[in-house]
């Protein structure tokens, strides 16, 4: 049986794009345009992800209160969609969602953040992104003095980007500077890359931007000796 999605979103093209992404990953899927019509499906149906839109709607809160105070779906994996900017955005958790998913929602966003969703609701990693030891990363915001630095465990390795997990939320806006060495390898490696999603429980998802050939020949082949497929 199909893992089902359901969607509060009027906007076409990001239902587009996440429809297209979940398809990819075998849910079925059904949508509702107005906090109305998402109140009556998800009273009467369970869902195992909820995506909802618009965090600065008071409409919306309501909506994620009632799926969290519900039977059917208390224990529903949510993800909402919001601007950077969006007031509601700090108080994501508070309002019963698990992952933060950023405007634009393209299809590599989309797919990186309900990859990790799926995750969850599987209670498994995947196999080729389990990691044997703890490689710790420090992060700032790129271009700047570097004062303002937080410590980071990866958790999940690709050549495309890390899940990283942190004490709490990560704060830090714009392109990151990441810093880390793998093991048994002799130099830092020095990234810069972008938050894509964030969950309640201090994990982020980086996507490396403009990494070097070189850099990614070296994630590419300490992932090879681990004997994991290095996907992004």
């Amino acid at each position: 049986m199909p893992l089902q999605a359901f969607l509060l979103c009027a906007d076409p093209d990001t239902v587009k794009t996440l429809a297209m992404e979940l398809a990819k990953l075998d849910f079925a899927i059904e949508q509702a345009r107005s906090p109305v019509e998402a109140f009556e499906r998800l009273s009467q149906n369970r869902f195992d992800l909820i995506i909802v839109d618009d965090l600065d709607s008071e409409s919306t809160a309501l909506v994620l209160h009632g799926v969290r105070t519900g039977e059917n779906n208390k224990r529903s994996f949510v993800v909402a969609v919001a601007d950077p900017e969006s007031t509601g955005v700090k108080a994501f958790r508070s309002m019963g969602a698990n992952l933060l998913m950023y405007r634009p929602i393209t299809p590599d966003r989309a797919a990186t953040s309900l990859q990790s969703a799926v995750e969850v609701l599987k209670h498994e990693r995947r196999r080729s992104l389990r990691l044997p030891a703890e490689i710790t990363v420090l992060v700032s915001e790129d271009g700047t003095d570097g004062t303002q630095v937080t410590h980071a465990t990866i958790e999940d390795c690709s050549e495309g980007g890390v899940a990283l997990r942190t004490a709490d939320l990560l704060q830090l806006g714009g392109p990151l500077r990441l810093v880390f060495t793998l093991p048994h390898s002799p130099e830092p490696l020095e990234l810069t890359g972008e938050l894509v999603w964030k969950d309640a429980y201090g994990r982020s998802g980086i996507r490396f931007i403009g990494i070097p050939e070189s850099v990614r020949q070296t994630i590419s082949d300490w992932l090879r000796s681990l004997g994991c497929a290095a996907g992004s």
